[in-house]
C-alpha cells in the first residue's frame, strides 16, 4: 500500500510542476529530475542542492546570484543559513528561508546485479540522530 500511495503522490507532484505556467517546459523537465515527495516539509540544503533547483528558487534575473552562491559553496561550504542570507541582497527575490545547511532526508538511486538477477531501485531514507531508516522504496 505504501508503494501505491507513493506513486499516487508522485503523480500529483508531477502534475503540479507541469501545471505551473510560470515555468518554461525545459525548466519543468529539469526540476522533475530533482523532486522528491517527503512526508513533511523540509528545507533545501544549499551545500548539496542542484544548480537547476537554485535557479528555480531564485527566478529570472538572479542568475549571477545563483552562480555566486554555487561558487562560494563549492569553495567553502556554508555552515549556517545566516551565511547564505548575508550574501543575498534584500530585494533579490530569493527566498532564503527555504534553505538550510543540513539534510535529514536522502534520495538514493542504484542498480544491483547478482548473476542473472538484476534490480534498479530508488530509496528515500531519513536520518535522525544516529539512526537511518528507509521511509520509501520504489522499484521501476
Amino acid at each position: 500500500m505504501v508503494e501505491e500511495s507513493g506513486r499516487s503522490r508522485w503523480a500529483q507532484l508531477q502534475q503540479l510542476v507541469r501545471a505551473d505556467r510560470s515555468l518554461m517546459e525545459d525548466q519543468r523537465r529539469l526540476l522533475l529530475d530533482h523532486l522528491t515527495w517527503l512526508p513533511k516539509v523540509s528545507r533545501i540544503n544549499i551545500n548539496t542542492v542542484a544548480p537547476e533547483v537554485l535557479r528555480a528558487l531564485a527566478g529570472d534575473g538572479e542568475s549571477r546570484l545563483v552562480d555566486d552562491l554555487i561558487e562560494r559553496r563549492d569553495r567553502i561550504p556554508f555552515r549556517t543559513p545566516a551565511e547564505v542570507a548575508a550574501l543575498v541582497p534584500p530585494n533579490a527575490g530569493f527566498e532564503t528561508a527555504l534553505l538550510d545547511t543540513q539534510t535529514s532526508y536522502f534520495r538514493m538511486q542504484g542498480y544491483a546485479q547478482f548473476g542473472m538477477a538484476e534490480e534498479s531501485f530508488l530509496v528515500i531514507v531519513h536520518r535522525t540522530g544516529g539512526k537511518v531508516s528507509v521511509i520509501h522504496r520504489f522499484s521501476p
